[in-house]
C-alpha cells in the first residue's frame, strides 16, 4: 500500500494506491512448470503463509467489522457460515442436502473451533491466481487480493482446502495443523462454507452455466459425509 484516501476531496471514493507487483499469476503458469519447480514455489507461499499467519489480531472477524472482544471463534464463524446459508435460502439456490440438515451437522462439528483461541491473520483467498511468480527465476513475487482477509483459524487458507493440500507447502509451512481430531473437523466446516459460497454464488451472479454450483456440490459430497460420521468426542 502507498496511499489510501477516504476523505472524497479528490474523488467521490476511497480509493487506494498500491505497488506494481512483478510477475505473473501462478495459475498461468502451473502447467508449464516442472515438478520441481512447482515445489519450490509451493514451499515459498507456505513459508509465507506461516508468517502471515503468525500475526495475531485483537478480535475474530472481518478485518473490515471485526467482532467484539471476546467473541469466541465459534461464534464468529459460524455465524459467517449462518450469512452465507441464509443468502442461499433468500435466493433458492439448492445444497447437496437440506438447509436444516446442514445446519445441524454444523451445530454437532461447531465444537471443535473452540479449540481457535487467538485470531491470527488469515488471506483466504491465496488461490493460484492471487500468487505471482517471477517467471525466469521460478521465485515467488508477492500476493494479492486481500479483500477477503479475516482475523480468524489458519486452517481456513485455501491451501487447506481437501483438493489443494501439497506436500511442498506443508513443508514450508511447518507442523501440520491437520494432525489433531478438531482440525480434522474444522477442515470440513471450512470446506463446507467455501463449497455452499461456489453455489449459492451462481444464483446472485447469474452465471451462464450451472457448471461451477455443480462441480462444488460434487465437491461436498466428501464433505458433508465426513461431518454425518460419528466424531470423537472434544
Amino acid at each position: 500500500m502507498l496511499a489510501y484516501d477516504d476523505s472524497h476531496t479528490l474523488l467521490p471514493s476511497d480509493y487506494y494506491l498500491m505497488e506494481f507487483v512483478p510477475g505473473r499469476p501462478l495459475d498461468q503458469l502451473r502447467g508449464a512448470m516442472s515438478e520441481d519447480a512447482q515445489a519450490r514455489i509451493d514451499r515459498q507461499v507456505g513459508a509465507l503463509l506461516a508468517e502471515l499467519n503468525a500475526v495475531a489480531g485483537d478480535a475474530f472477524g472481518t478485518l473490515a467489522a471485526p467482532a467484539a472482544p471476546g467473541a469466541g471463534w465459534r461464534e464468529v464463524f459460524t455465524a459467517l457460515l449462518e450469512g452465507a446459508l441464509s443468502d442461499g435460502e433468500a435466493v433458492g439456490a439448492t445444497l447437496p442436502l437440506p438447509y436444516p440438515q446442514i445446519r445441524a451437522l454444523i451445530a454437532a462439528a461447531a465444537p471443535a473451533l473452540d479449540a481457535v483461541r487467538a485470531p491470527r491473520l488469515v488471506h483466504w483467498d491465496l488461490w493460484d491466481g492471487n500468487i505471482f511468480v517471477d517467471e525466469a527465476t521460478g521465485a515467488l513475487t508477492g500476493i494479492i487480493d486481500f479483500e477477503r482477509a479475516l482475523w480468524g483459524d489458519p486452517l481456513m487458507e485455501f491451501q487447506f482446502r481437501r483438493l489443494t493440500t501439497r506436500a511442498a507447502f506443508s513443508a514450508g509451512y511447518g507442523p501440520d495443523a491437520l494432525a489433531t481430531p478438531e482440525g480434522r473437523i474444522r477442515r470440513h466446516l471450512y470446506d463446507l462454507y467455501l463449497g455452499a459460497i461456489l453455489i449459492i454464488e451462481c444464483d446472485y451472479r447469474q452465471y451462464p452455466t450451472r457448471d461451477q454450483a455443480a462441480w462444488a456440490a460434487e465437491q461436498l459430497g466428501p464433505t458433508l459425509a465426513a461431518l454425518r460420521a460419528p466424531h470423537p468426542p472434544l
